[in-house]
């Protein structure tokens, strides 16, 4: 009887990766962060200007150098070059796939549909809209409380650490005010950052994610699960003014 599929898979992949030779270098038979460490205190240029400008008045220095930064990076060049060949391939093929997309959604839809983004200035419309998310809802927009309830809930996991200035929040901040809200704008990458306007043309947020089903948008984009992530005005407006007490930059983003 085989046993090979008791074992859980997170401990395979441990096994695997403990197992390659440019990781075993790497770590040079201790766990990463003491390892990282290790590698940026025997490096000495990592933190030293004067190190880092005579490395750069003599680079041949680079090659010869016995240096740990040196070392891994030397060890890992091989490999970042295969990958990046096997990236510009793949990236060829897709912009063909991309083009070829493109123009069988032309050829049903014709006009109906807005073009591929050429970095010229356009709109995308949504709506605000929950979704269906692992067996509940997803809400339309989250809280500073659900903020602060990541960081007790996971407490201790550097994941959900909050600044010092987060952990006792002053009385007049309200964590209620909206934080984040989904939405079905359709985006893409290069849209981090664009105002989120409403029908009054008040600006009341700025999108910078999507969620990990809006994905597959790059191909075919729909409005049932797909959505865009903001950070709401009222959040930013919150945060600025009762957390960083910059009361200046609140009147003028509000406009006073």
């Amino acid at each position: 009887m085989s046993w090979t599929n008791s074992v859980p898979s997170s401990k395979r992949a441990r096994s695997t990766r403990a197992s390659d030779p440019f990781v075993t270098a790497a770590l040079n038979g201790m766990e990463p962060e003491p390892a990282a460490w290790a590698i940026i205190e025997g490096s000495p240029w990592v933190t030293d200007l004067n190190a880092r400008q005579a490395l750069l008045d003599d680079p041949a220095r680079c090659l010869a150098s016995d240096d740990p930064a040196f070392t891994l990076v030397r060890s890992v060049l091989p490999r970042f070059q295969e990958a990046g060949s096997r990236f510009n391939a793949l990236q060829a093929d897709e912009a063909l796939l991309n083009a070829q997309l493109a123009r069988a959604l032309f050829d049903v839809y014709g006009t109906d549909l807005p073009p591929d983004a050429t970095f010229t200035l356009r709109i995308a419309d949504g709506v605000v809209a929950p979704y269906d998310y692992n067996g509940t809802k997803a809400p339309p927009w989250t809280t500073f409380y659900g903020m602060y309830d990541r960081y007790y809930s996971h407490l201790g996991t550097p994941e959900w650490t909050l600044p010092d200035r987060w952990l006792e929040p002053p009385a007049d901040f309200d964590m209620s005010t909206p934080l984040n809200m989904v939405s079905t704008n359709d985006i893409t990458g290069g849209n981090s950052g664009s105002p989120v306007i409403n029908t009054d043309l008040e600006v009341v947020g700025l999108i910078f994610d999507s969620n990990i089903e809006g994905l597959s948008g790059d191909f075919i984009y729909t409005t049932d699960v797909a959505r865009s992530v903001s950070v709401r005005a009222e959040g930013i407006l919150e945060a600025l003014r009762h957390m960083y007490r910059v009361e200046r930059i609140v009147s003028e983003l509000a406009g006073r």
